[in-house]
């Protein structure tokens, strides 16, 4: 588990939430209780969005954060927004399928909002939990343990994040 803070400028988080802002005019989204397995929205109530960042943003993202992801073959990686709704979250889950996942964070949160990422360290079983915070990306390997707590009802605003995935 990586967590490195500040890696995007204020101007591309700006130009990311701004095309998030874009996207909701549109019907561009794909919901979690439709695409996800079933295993990962197990019991959570809420839906999370999501959308593929444009390939002008996905290069300009990737350009300032590659340097802390782990390396993938031929470059590949795949870019969504994640845009979480009350209630949503995610259950417990490792990345097998990819070498890596990542979470760029795009707003501030507060933890009574709900919406905390977990993860479990694999040699001692701790629980460790990250606030989201502008500008921030944590980093879980494939066969790390994570999860995202559901957000509440009573959040003012949904928490935005870019997921960012090296495919194997």
């Amino acid at each position: 588990m990586k967590i490195i803070h500040d890696v995007l400028s204020p101007e591309l988080l700006a130009h990311c939430n701004g095309e998030i802002d874009f996207r909701l005019t549109e019907e561009s989204w794909t919901f979690s209780n439709n695409n996800w397995d079933s295993y990962l929205y197990k019991g959570i109530p809420g839906t999370c969005l999501a959308s593929e960042v444009s390939k002008g943003l996905k290069l300009k993202v990737l350009a300032a954060v590659r340097r802390h992801l782990p390396l993938v073959k031929h470059d590949k990686y795949h870019l969504n927004y994640h845009y979480w709704l009350h209630n949503s979250g995610v259950q417990w889950h490792e990345d097998k399928k990819y070498v890596f996942g990542a979470t760029l964070y795009l707003n501030d949160w507060k933890k009574e909002w709900g919406g905390l990422f977990l993860w479990q360290d694999n040699k001692t079983g701790n629980i460790h939990g990250q606030i989201p915070k502008t500008g921030t990306i944590a980093i879980v390997d494939q066969s790390e343990f994570h999860s995202v707590t559901q957000v509440s009802p009573f959040a003012p605003y949904p928490r935005r994040a870019i997921q960012i995935w090296g495919m194997k």
